[in-house]
This record gives structure tokens, sequence and C-alpha cells, in this order.
């Protein structure tokens, strides 16, 4: 039983259809930037895993391109679903699909969710992993060359201590 019935035009409805195609499009373009991200983590975890080596920073880069890669995939996949809807031929095939593609919408914000508190999570241990393996780096900072070369770049890219002097 419906609540509130709203009637709408055909013309409304091929407008709703290229609006909703549109806006999966660009949360589909959000999705890819999410990829990048997951690129770029990886590869700067990869720079500095000496300085992480009690983190394990692989599976988290590659949740996030999991991630990005799935929602990717389920935008692309809903912007077809709602062409379909706006075009009067594909109406009746596409409204078949209508109920699992809300079923994989939930999913999509649970996964979405999930990376949120997983993210911040890897934030809050970061913090605390970076400043132990300091301590360890330091310790062979003048014997092990690679890592005096690692701290070295940390310092002058952070612009902290000892990367212009040792005062």
């Amino acid at each position: 039983m419906a609540v509130c019935v709203i009637s709408i035009t055909e013309s409304g409805r091929n407008c709703l259809g290229v609006t909703l195609l549109l806006l999966n499009l660009s949360l589909a373009m959000i999705a890819f930037i999410l990829v990048i991200v997951g690129i770029t983590l990886s590869f700067i975890f990869n720079q500095q895993k000496d300085l992480l080596q009690n983190f394990n920073y692989r599976t988290k880069a590659d949740l996030v391109m999991f991630s990005g890669i799935a929602l990717m995939i389920f935008h692309l996949l809903g912007a077809k679903l709602c062409s379909d809807f706006g075009n009067i031929q594909t109406r009746q095939r596409s409204l078949k699909l209508a109920f699992p593609f809300l079923g994989l919408l939930f999913v999509a914000v649970m996964l979405l969710i999930f990376v949120s508190i997983s993210a911040s999570r890897v934030a809050a241990t970061m913090q605390q992993g970076s400043e132990k393996a300091f301590l360890n780096l330091m310790e062979s900072y003048h014997s092990d060359k690679d890592k005096k070369k690692q701290i070295d770049r940390i310092q002058i890219t952070h612009k902290c201590c000892g990367s212009i002097g040792y005062k």
C-alpha cells in the first residue's frame, strides 16, 4: 500500500533517470579517487617499511583499494540501472533488479562505515607505532646507512629536529 502517491510524467522520469545516472557516475569517480588514495598509501607505506615494521600496512592499503574498486563497480552498475529506469523501453526489465540493487546499496553503506572505522583505528595505532619505530631506528642510526637515509629524509620532509642543524 502506497503511503504517498506521486505522479511523474514520462519526461520527469527521464530527467530523474539522467540525474541519478550523473549522480552515480560522480560517485564512481569518487570511488576511483579512493583507489588512487589506496595506491598512494601503499607506495608511501612501502617507502617507510623499516619505520612501519610492526604495523600491517599492506592490509590497510589493500582494504582502501578494494573498497574503492567495489564502490566504483557498484556505482557504474547503479548508473546503468538508473539510466534504464529513465527509459520507457528498458524500465520493466530493470524493475526486477531494483530490490537487489537496494540490498547492494545497504552493503555499500556498511562497507563505507567499516572502512571509516578501520581507517580511524589505523590512524591512532600508527601514531603510537611510529614513535616506537623511531626509537628502534635511532639505535642503528650511525651503523646502518639505509636507515640513516630514511630518518634524514623524514626529518627534511617534515622540517623537524636535525634537518638544518643539531641545535
